[in-house]
């Protein structure tokens, strides 16, 4: 085979290469030339090259017949031979192939070159020299060449030209190499010859040293050799007139001291005069000590005759008991009269056995003997007839010698007679009525009944009339019939019948009682026997319920006080029929687990089951409630019989339980679903108007299930967030767990519309948990971290689920949107461990992090929110629901909906505590496996049972423990130290509620149920430790390990602009090039949501129009059989105007890319669509818009991994949401899918992106005159070299006429959005705001943003000030996007349509800042918009100022730089609506990180601080102990702060009181003043802090009045007149002693503070432990020496001297806060901190631990 060889090497103009020699062979295996990848490399035998402009395969060579041969493989940069391309013609002759010859120039791609002509990507140019197989050098031909592809001239050939001009430029390359390296040379040799010079003069430096070092050595010899004693007297003199001096100093510095002292004694005796005062005090107050003596000793009389009383009353009931005693003596002796009648027959022996058996019982309180009661009965061969007669012959012939001795004794002795033949026939007519009774018991009874039953129904004959019920003294021979037969209702058949006839007759006294039992033996005997079966198994399950007891914690300790109880009547009845109840064989034992499982079951039926109701299927809150059903409740009553269904479910033979149970819970669910379905009309209409009007109700009438129309149904919070999200939580885990809930389709879509009612919570204050809103029970909604944790956990546990169950279709799958789910999380975990603004923790935090919400799985957050809650809320009876809870408490008027403004303070550490929350921590635990922790609150709960021997097992949980009124002040004083009880359930019932999670938790303990089992969902595993599930939808799977990887897919607008970037490297797609796939903008996607939920039976209207956020767009959706991919909201052209800055754009796409991977929890990896348009890419931002799309190409952004590549292929490994709800012939699109432009269609792609032109003198008031035809005429022209001018004219136009007017076939508004578009693509920043401003363009992330700030504890106030038709509105709690839009617009002036549009920009550039920096915000309460509006202005002008004044050789103070200030020096403008988006978000980050502040003026940052509303650390707190040591309040700004009720209404923790002092210096107008304020209270509690004896109790602190003080000092020392202006106040520097505001401002307090004697402690001069030291009462500090108040009268240097002189150790001094410390321009003014009390010693006259911040 021939070959040859070509070497190629690089000319100077080439990317660098090494020489290559390569082989060549012929076509059917060419060289291939190319770019290096990874599988081949660069080498020296080979033609690849390390270039990034070629493309992978960019060209072939072959040799042939001594040819060789060169041909471009379309490459995407071509190939040049001697500067010709290889190409492609089309029809004719192709040039694509060509030959080459040694010396000719290939050169392969093109250079990348940017806009100031710098090469970015070189490409390759080389000289090629062709060899043959030999090695021989194969020399040029000639011009000729075959196939016509050479072009040649007359003369001289092409490819020689083109070969000489190579030429002539290398030789001018290595012309200008030697240039350089003669310029190199010269440059070596000047540097040379300066060093010589420098080595030069350095050594004669040296010489001169050296002889200066001579001549100073001599000098020293002849020094020392001068040296006498006459001259060391002479200075020895001059010390001593200095030491005379020094001690004339000293004493004048002790007469002054003596001065001192002598004022020290006068204040001493004004102190000795407000001793005797107190004295005078204390003689009044011991006088009225002996007033309340002289009341107690008559109360201790008053006592003394109650107890006397008491005395006599025991006395009586001795008599009473002796009565009693007398009375059962009788009754023995009839007794043994009774014993006679045995004489007389068989029948009188039957009857007289019978007798003597029950009255030996009765009087021993034992049990009868059952086998000699039945052998008396059946060897009785007397009728029943005879022993009726002979009964009541015997009792006369008993009771005639007895009456007969007495006066009266034939009356006495027909009464009896007549008495017991009432009784007699009442017998037999109850007789004739069980004769019925044994007929039924028979057919429905086991074997063994039906003989027992047969064997005495021949006993009697029974007579048809029942016997009637007595109304009063009843007494029961069955008291256990309806508890036996309620606990087991399919044990005995029989049960219920016993239950509905047991019979109660009235108990008669002596000796008819006694035949009344012998004539009822047969009845007895009967029933009895019938209800054995029954006796047995709730003796069993009794007797395990005591074995259960026992076994747990505390149980035997339960079961000593139950069996110490006395006996009742009830009891003694018991044991006498013990012997009719005891089974004559036992049945096969059951097993512990099933006698557990059984003994919880029967709990479960008597506490929750039997108050279910029948109808609507709800429960009450209480067992005795019969009237309202809570849905709350029921829904945690559903849980219990679903969880004791669920361990039935365990058993081999249920014995139908399970079924009963879970039918029962199935009923709860779909009854609530009933009751809600009435109000879809409110479900819709919150959808858009998120108010507690349209809120679903949280209880309904119990029997019916309809809404409640009582009055206080109208002040009831039924607008809970967390109810609903408590509903479908628990839905989706029954329905996870096989349960069937839902039915038709209707009710699929009602839930959907449900995810709708919920997903926007982040956003929407509610009453929370308890029903009452805030802490203050005022009627006002809040947001609640319980409420968002478990709306979290609900969207997380129902996106994507079937709600059909496995065998659903994809018609009933709920959607969630990810984005808001994403708000509520983040809203959430920020929250965290705080429960809301009013309420510091709360307990309901325990059911969201813990059972059943699991809403957080963050280690720490759970640990801090759990602990927080123990902490500050456990109890020894349970935990209180949060601090001043006045439910349950005694002091609590239950007549009212709503507290009074100060009632909450009454409530303080008097909260009832409720056992429950001990229960959810123990379960909890358990399900966490957190076996210890779960004991240790299982122990405390059991402790808090109390005992109801009506319920199965003895025990139930109380609703909560209550403090006794008359303990109420010592459980104030000493928490947890009285003793509470618990509120009893005989009045109310039984808590269902407490119940019900008592029930799951024996049964989680017992081990009869398991975590999965009431989990199946696995919330309490994180998201990555459960189970992965495959789901056809788009359904949480929770964290990767790391981020994911997000893909993003670039598309370009125009094939030209793909163009552009493929020189540069970066590849695109069209949307002609990605068909079949489809590219959306966001709103059309949104628009085939609004079928999701629909359902016009309901009139329910879907989803509302709700924007997606970046986490819905970066899933692929399968819609209509296409594939769509939608565009995020920043790249779509009619959005807010800040996305058109290409800045903020880029910010913005970094921004969601990282937000994307770090919220994504969805399965596959999320797919950014990146739209690129000609607007946005060329201009000046063409840099910043290629090193992002590099950065992009490379892999990594901001840490992200990102892949790019074609739409194709990221399918493969995308998220694919189906969307199979919607119909393509129900959807009328009005926004088109993305398709791509042309030259004729891309009108703003064709201007000019530079700075357009702005007629920037023109003013709305100069077009305002002008007439309508006028403007018409403007508005017809469309010039847009006068832009102003047409918006001016169209906006005047419009507001004369209307926004639909027509002008050439467009609407005003239409044209005005023109504007505003052109005015975007001009970038022009004044314009484009004032069209946004009257369109009333908002932004769509505001809400989110809005909120994202008070979550973090901030408020906004929006609008102007003191202009206009404008006003400030201050936002403490989300509000919905309309709401807050028109808010805007209304607050903020009419003329000024910019405010409000900029105020949006702000918003988010704080929202963002606070996202990702919140330190900097800290200090600041309230982001006042106007105030943070003035600050930029103040900014600008500060650039505009600084760069006017440039005066040679005159410093004015520091440039200003972009660093600075934000703002770039290059601005010329004076507005700040002419501030780019961009520059805004600068100026607000350099604002809020304060950087370089200190190369401002005192008074610029003063402003600037006031205008941020920035305060210093702890600030509020001590505004509150200034408040606590403030008898009379405080004014601020001339609004008055009173001590009380502010001190009993708030707490010092909570944000209400920050907010409260907030509001008052909002009022301030000027922001310098609002920060000398703040100054003014740093320093007031700065001296109260290490002055525990200053008090203000005599009068106000006057703040206003303080400054003006302050402020005249300053101006007696300057001489300053005008007292009105403070400006030269606000200039003080504070960087000396005597130009400090804090100087003035602490000379004023001090003198405030001594003029009104604001002393809490009489001063001891002496020292502690004197006889002289005294203290006030009622002083908080006793028994500590207070420090002497300094006057600060003295000048700065006899302070000093005095401070520094000798003073006896005793003495001190006022520490007050020094100027060094209360720096004003370090600040931030005002930021003062206290620091520790620390003694001054020695000269120290200064505490430097009070500093600024």
């Amino acid at each position: 085979m021939s070959f040859g060889w070509v070497t190629l090497v690089a000319t100077p103009k080439s990317h660098p290469f090494e020489e290559r020699r390569v082989k060549v062979n012929s076509s059917t295996d060419p060289v291939k030339i190319g770019r290096a990848v990874a599988r081949i490399q660069a080498a020296s035998d080979n033609a690849v090259f390390d270039c990034k402009v070629l493309s992978r395969n960019h060209a072939i060579m072959w040799f042939r017949d001594g040819e060789f041969w060169l041909k471009d493989t379309k490459s995407s940069n071509g190939t040049f031979v001697n500067n010709e391309k290889l190409q492609q013609i089309g029809n004719g002759r192709d040039t694509d192939v060509r030959r080459v010859f040694s010396g000719d120039i290939i050169q392969l791609g093109v250079e990348i070159v940017e806009n100031a002509n710098k090469v970015v990507y070189g490409c390759i140019y080389a000289v090629i020299n062709c060899f043959n197989a030999d090695g021989k050098l194969i020399e040029s031909i000639g011009p000729a060449c075959e196939e016509g592809q050479r072009t040649t001239s007359a003369l001289v050939s092409n490819r020689k030209l083109f070969q000489m001009q190579q030429y002539v430029s290398e030789a001018q390359h290595r012309e200008k190499q030697r240039e350089d390296k003669i310029g190199e040379l010269m440059s070596i040799i000047a540097a040379n010859e300066k060093a010589a010079e420098t080595a030069w003069k350095a050594l004669v430096n040296e010489d001169r040293l050296l002889a200066r070092i001579e001549s100073l050595e001599a000098q020293l010899s002849i020094l020392s050799n001068n040296n006498n004693p006459d001259k060391q007297k002479e200075e020895l003199l001059k010390m001593i007139d200095e030491k005379t001096k020094f001690e004339a100093m000293t004493k004048e510095m002790v007469r002054r001291l003596i001065e001192e002292n002598g004022e020290t004694t006068s204040r001493f005796k004004d102190m000795e005069r407000s001793l005797e005062t107190t004295e005078q005090t204390y003689q009044q107050l011991r006088s009225r000590n002996d007033d309340l003596e002289m009341a107690l000793s008559e109360t201790t009389e008053m006592y003394d005759s109650k107890v006397s009383e008491l005395e006599l009353t025991s006395a009586e009931l001795l008599e009473k008991q002796k009565q009693l005693s007398s009375s059962e003596e009788k009754v023995q002796d009839l007794q043994k009269k009774n014993n006679e009648l045995s004489n007389s027959s068989v029948i009188n022996q039957t009857a007289s056995g019978l007798s003597h058996l029950l009255a030996k019982a009765i009087e021993k309180g034992s049990f009868i003997d059952a086998e000699q009661l039945h052998e008396l009965i059946n060897t009785s061969s007397a009728s029943e007839s005879e022993l009726r007669t002979q009964l009541i012959n015997g009792c006369s012939t008993i009771a005639s010698p007895e009456e007969s001795s007495a006066d009266g004794g034939a009356m006495k002795k027909q009464q009896d007679k007549t008495t017991i033949e009432t009784y007699l026939k009442s017998i037999l007519e109850l007789q004739s009525k069980n004769r019925e009774l044994e007929l039924t018991i028979a057919s429905l009874t086991e074997k063994e009944n039906q003989e027992k039953s047969e064997s005495y129904s021949s006993e009697a004959d029974y007579i048809k009339e029942p016997l009637e019920m007595s109304p009063s003294g009843n007494v029961s021979f069955c008291p256990e019939a309806a508890n036996l037969s309620g606990s087991s209702t399919s044990g005995s058949s029989q049960a219920p019948l016993m239950q509905k006839q047991t019979t109660v007759i009235k108990r008669p006294d002596g000796l008819e009682n006694l035949l009344l039992l012998v004539s009822l033996v047969p009845l007895l005997a009967l029933i009895l026997s019938a209800i054995a079966p029954v006796q047995r198994r709730s003796k069993k399950r009794r007797t395990n319920s005591e074995h259960i007891m026992s076994s747990s914690v505390g149980g035997a300790a339960l079961l000593k006080r139950r069996s110490a109880k006395p006996l009742t009547g009830n009891l003694r009845l018991r044991r006498l029929t013990k012997a009719y109840l005891e089974p004559l064989d036992d049945n096969k034992e059951l097993s512990p687990t099933v006698v557990k499982i059984d003994q919880i079951y029967d709990l479960t039926q008597e506490l929750i089951v039997q108050c279910q109701s029948v109808t609507s299927g709800l429960f009450p809150r209480y067992s005795k409630d019969r009237d309202v059903g809570y849905v709350k409740d029921s829904i945690y009553c559903a849980m219990a019989c679903w969880a004791c269904s669920v361990a039935y479910k365990r058993l081999d033979d249920d014995r139908g339980r399970q079924t009963e149970l879970r039918q029962t819970a199935v009923k709860t669910m779909r009854g609530i679903l009933f009751c809600w379905m009435q109000q879809s009309s409110h479900l819709d209409s919150f959808k858009s108007q998120n108010s507690s009007e349209f809120a679903l109700h949280a209880r309904f009438d119990l029997s019916s299930g309809m809404c409640l129309v009582t009055p206080n149904d109208s002040h009831y919070g039924h607008l809970q967030m967390d109810l609903v999200a408590l509903y479908l939580l628990t839905l989706v885990q029954m329905i996870s767990a096989g349960v069937k809930v839902i039915y038709t389709h209707h009710e699929v879509n009602f839930i959907q519309n449900l995810v709708f009612y919920i997903e926007r919570t982040y956003r929407t204050p509610d009453f929370g948990m308890w029903e009452r809103g805030t802490r203050y029970n005022n009627g006002k909604p809040e947001l609640h971290a319980s409420s968002l944790g478990t709306v979290k956990a609900a969207l997380e546990a129902i996106n994507g689920f079937n709600l059909y169950g496995s065998t659903g279709t994809s018609a009933s799958v709920i959607y969630v949107d990810i984005d808001g789910h994403n708000r509520n999380r983040t809203t959430f975990e920020t929250i965290l461990p705080r429960e809301s603004n009013s309420k510091n923790t709360d307990a309901a935090l325990l059911l969201t992090v813990g059972w059943p919400a699991f809403a957080t799985h963050d280690e720490t957050l759970f640990e801090k929110t759990m602990k927080k809650c123990v902490r500050r809320l456990e109890g020894r009876f349970g935990l209180r629901r949060f601090h001043r809870d006045g439910y349950r408490t005694e002091l609590e008027d239950n007549s009212k909906s709503f507290y009074d403004e100060h009632e909450t303070a009454q409530f303080q550490s008097v909260e009832s505590q409720f056992p429950i929350f001990l229960a959810c921590i123990s379960l909890t635990a358990y399900i966490r496996a957190n076996q210890e922790y779960g004991d240790i609150y299982f122990k405390k709960l059991q402790k808090c049972l109390v005992a109801d021997d009506s319920v199965p097992g003895g025990y139930i949980v109380p609703e909560c423990y209550c403090v006794d009124e008359f303990l109420m002040d010592k459980e104030r004083s000493q928490p947890n130290s009285t003793e509470l009880y618990a509120l009893s359930h005989q009045e109310f019932g039984h808590h269902l509620w407490s119940n019900a999670i008592y029930i799951i938790l024996m049964l989680k303990r017992e081990g009869l149920i398991h975590s999965g089992d009431i989990d199946p969902i696995n919330r309490h595993l994180p998201a990555s430790q459960r189970p992965k599930m495959f789901n056809r939808h788009s359904a949480f799977q929770g964290s990767m390990e790391g981020d994911p990887v997000v893909q993003v897919a670039l598309i370009s607008e125009s094939s030209r602009l793909q163009m552009m970037l493929s020189t540069y490297g970066i590849t695109t797609q069209t949307p002609h090039e990605v068909e079949p796939v489809q590219i959306w903008p966001s709103w059309r996607m949104v628009k085939v949501f609004e079928c999701l939920g629909r359902d016009k039976k309901m009139n329910l209207s879907g989803r509302p129009q709700r924007p997606f956020g970046p986490l819905s767009t970066s899933k692929v959706f399968r819609v209509f059989g296409d594939t769509v991919l939608c565009y995020p909201l920043l790249f779509e052209v009619k959005d807010f105007y800040v996305s058109s800055d290409p800045a903020v754009l880029i910010d913005d796409i970094k921004r969601d890319i990282e937000f994307v991977a770090r919220r994504w929890k969805l399965a596959g990896r999320p797919t950014m669509c990146v739209v690129l348009r000609e607007e946005n890419v060329a201009g000046e931002y063409f840099d910043h818009i290629l090193d992002l799309l590099v950065q992009l190409k490379n892999g990594h952004i901001n840490g992200i991994r990102v892949r790019l590549g074609r739409v194709h292929q990221l399918l493969n490994s995308c998220c694919i949401e189906h969307i199979d709800f919607a119909n393509s012939d129900d959807l009328e699109f009005d926004i088109d899918i993305m398709e791509e432009t042309h030259d004729n269609s891309a009108i703003f792609s064709r201007l000019s992106l530079k700075e357009g032109i702005d007629d920037e003198m023109t003013h709305e008031k100069d077009v305002t005159p002008r007439t309508d035809h006028e403007l018409y005429q403007i508005i017809e022209k469309d010039d847009m070299e006068r832009p102003r001018l047409l918006a001016f004219a169209i906006w005047i136009l419009w507001s004369r006429t209307h926004s639909d007017l027509l002008v050439h076939n467009y609407t005003l508004k239409e044209r005005l959005e023109k504007v505003y578009r052109r005015a975007c693509q001009l970038r022009l920043w004044w314009l484009v705001r004032y069209c946004a401003g009257r369109l009333h363009k908002a932004m769509n992330s505001l809400a989110p943003a809005i909120t994202n700030m008070l979550v973090r504890g901030k408020q906004i106030t929006l609008g102007v000030r003191n202009r206009p038709g404008a006003r400030e509105e201050i936002i403490v709690r989300p509000i919905a996007p309309s709401d807050l839009n028109r808010l805007l617009f209304e607050c903020c002036p009419a003329d000024e349509p910019q405010a409000a549009v900029f105020h949006q920009e702000l918003i988010i550039a704080c929202s963002d800042l606070m996202s990702h920096n919140p330190q900097v915000f800290e200090g600041v309460l309230t982001i006042r918009l106007s105030w943070l509006s003035d600050a930029i202005s103040m900014l600008l002008n500060y650039v505009r100022a600084t760069g006017a004044l440039k005066i040679p050789g005159i410093v004015t103070g520091t440039p200003p730089t972009p660093g600075t200030t934000g703002i770039p020096t290059e601005f010329k403008k004076s507005c700040i609506y002419d501030l780019s988006p961009t520059v805004v978000k600068d100026v607000v980050t350099a604002l809020m990180t304060r950087t370089n502040w200190h190369l401002l003026s005192s008074l610029q940052t003063r402003r600037l601080n006031g205008a941020l509303n920035r305060m210093p650390v702890n600030f509020y707190d001590r505004v509150w102990t200034i408040l606590e040591r403030s008898k009379h309040g405080i004014i601020i700004a001339d609004q008055f702060l009173p001590q009380q009720p502010t001190l009993s209404d708030m707490t010092r923790f909570e944000l209400t009181f920050s907010y409260k002092i907030e509001a008052m210096l909002s009022r301030i107008s000027h922001p310098e003043y609002r920060q000398l304020l703040v100054e003014l209270l740093s320093i007031i509690a700065t001296i109260l802090e290490r002055n525990p004896e200053i008090a203000f109790t005599h009068s106000r602190i006057d703040c206003d009045s303080l400054i003006k003080k302050g402020f005249a000092m300053f101006a007696a020392e300057e001489g300053i007149k005008d007292l009105n202006d403070l400006t030269p106040f606000y200039q003080l520097e504070g960087q000396a002693l005597s130009t400090s505001t804090a100087t003035f401002l602490t000379k004023a307090v001090v003198e405030f503070i001594l003029a009104g004697r604001h002393f809490s402690q009489v001063i001891n001069i002496f020292g502690e432990g004197t006889p002289e030291e005294k203290t006030l009462p009622n002083q908080a500090h006793r028994g500590k020496m207070p420090k002497i108040l300094y006057t600060g009268r003295a000048s700065s240097e006899k302070k000093k001297r005095h401070l520094g002189g000798n003073h006896t150790p005793h003495q001190s001094q006022l520490h007050l806060p020094t100027p060094t410390t209360l720096n004003p321009g370090a600040i931030t003014p005002g930021a003062v901190t206290p620091g520790p009390l620390t003694s001054h010693s020695g000269g120290q006259g200064q505490d430097e631990s009070c500093r600024l911040q």
